[in-house]
């Protein structure tokens, strides 16, 4: 059995959780996998991750999109974010990671990471449309009239459109005698492009069944009889990061027998069902982990093993029932040595500061450097929070904390109805009493029903 380590290392909430799985990766020399009971959990730690820590590598190892055997297709923004994570973990000396990957992600092989291909793209560069859409189909991007989705190419004249599975927006690239002229995103809602320009823009697969000089197309199948057929053999994230410490979620070793049950029904399912002569993919643990394999993955591995959290709401900030009740709070942690984070877009954190009569409050890097900042510090912390938390010594707030439901589903860059575009310290006009100030949200209980209400304060 494995070596197991059990740290004070709380399982909730997630964002606690998340800051104490940055300082261990920092104290660390090796690198740091989270194995989560739920892709929704892993997706929320990977968020939490990036926001506290934005100087560390972090990233998701998602899993497939569709069920075990499944006659629909992964997508290929998926296959390619796993394709992308295993390139980047497989990097000799590349450093240490804190990657976030579900049960299911992680019981799931992936190929060699010498599969990685990539085309880079560069202005001024010859291009030859012909050989650009032979590679684009090799690395598994479906060619399209119109790029909607991660996965999509198009190729229309002196235009090729294309969306890399991990890039926020898809590329645009004109060329023109041969050469390229200029490389922008755009939008793929209204197919406009954006102002800014790149350089290079580099491709990387779009699917985990990529092809190269000497495969000539892809097998027919399923995607796991299509991966077993095309490379000698799969990997699994543990081998490809062998130094790395394993926490465990509470619920994952349930779960991981759980899944391999799944796994063995779909198979058999799938075995009954497939056309007379059709491959079945042989055993499906050529793909899948089971039992045997899963203990094996996490044999002379340190193993932090969480433990279910019987006081998660400690952890929590309290519901402030207005914005004296969080001046206070903030004022009171101050006083007593605490480092207290301000976090969340900035018109919200700047509102917040505001009430605090802080607006000069420093900005640092993340959780690491608000945990070395001199006793009593507030500052601002760049990145964004569902919710904050507190714990001995330092607290995290985040705007939802404060403001409720309206900053919680605020995103930066859309457009805000009238409450969601408000922050503590603006300017309002009541139409009975006239100029105030937002002051902030006060929970307001009638006929047992609680109701966020907007504070404001009148001069006189």
């Amino acid at each position: 059995m494995s070596p197991t380590d059990k740290p004070c290392i709380p399982a909730e909430p997630d964002a606690l959780l998340t800051a104490r799985l940055v300082e261990r990766l920092a104290a660390s020399p090796s690198s740091l996998l989270m194995v989560t009971r739920s892709e929704d959990r892993a997706s929320r730690l990977h968020a939490a991750a990036s926001a506290l820590a934005p100087a560390l590598a972090v990233h998701l190892l998602p899993g497939w999109d569709c069920l075990a055997y499944d006659r629909v297709s992964p997508s290929r923004g998926i296959m390619g974010a796993r394709m992308d994570v295993l390139h980047r973990a497989a990097q000799p000396g590349g450093g240490k990671l804190l990657l976030l990957g579900s049960v299911d992600s992680v019981t799931q092989r992936l190929p060699p990471p010498g599969a990685w291909r990539e085309l880079t793209v560069r202005v001024g560069e010859p291009v030859e449309p012909d050989a650009v859409t032979r590679q684009l189909a090799a690395l598994g991007y479906t060619i399209e009239d119109r790029v909607d989705e991660p996965g999509d190419a198009a190729i229309h004249g002196s235009v090729i459109d294309v969306f890399p599975p991990t890039s926020a927006a898809p590329f645009r690239i004109d060329h023109a005698d041969g050469a390229v002229t200029d490389i922008r995103p755009f939008d793929s809602v209204t197919q406009r492009s954006r102002d800014e320009r790149v350089e290079a823009v580099t491709l990387g697969p779009a699917s985990e069944a990529v092809l190269d000089e000497t495969t000539a197309e892809r097998p027919d199948g399923g995607m796991e009889h299509v991966l077993l057929t095309l490379y000698p053999g799969l990997v699994t994230i543990f081998e490809a990061i062998p130094d790395a410490e394993i926490v465990l979620d509470p619920e994952v070793e349930a779960l991981a027998g759980q899944h391999e049950a799944d796994v063995r029904d779909a198979f058999r399912t799938a075995t009954a069902t497939a056309e007379e002569g059709a491959d079945a993919a042989g055993s499906p643990w050529a793909f899948y982990l089971d039992r045997d394999a899963w203990e094996a993955a996490l044999a002379e591995r340190r193993v932090i093993r969480l433990a279910p959290e019987p006081d998660a709401d400690a952890s929590r900030l309290p519901r402030f029932k207005g914005a004296a009740d969080f001046v206070r709070f903030v004022r009171q942690r101050a006083d007593a040595g605490d480092r207290i984070g301000m976090m969340g877009p900035e018109r919200y954190r700047r509102g917040l500061l505001r009430l605090l009569s802080l607006a000069d409050a420093p900005r640092l890097s993340g959780w690491l450097e608000l945990l070395q900042a001199e006793a009593g510090t507030v500052a601002r912390l760049d990145g964004s929070l569902a919710a904050g938390f507190q714990t001995e010594g330092a607290v995290v707030v985040a705007p939802a904390d404060v403001l409720g439901a309206r900053a919680r589903h605020h995103k930066a860059g859309t457009t805000a109805g009238f409450e969601t575009a408000m922050a503590p310290g603006d300017a309002v006009i009541h139409l009975d009493h006239g100029l105030g100030v937002l002051r902030g949200v006060e929970t307001v209980t009638a006929a047992d029903v609680a109701t966020d209400c907007l504070q404001l304060a009148y001069a006189g």
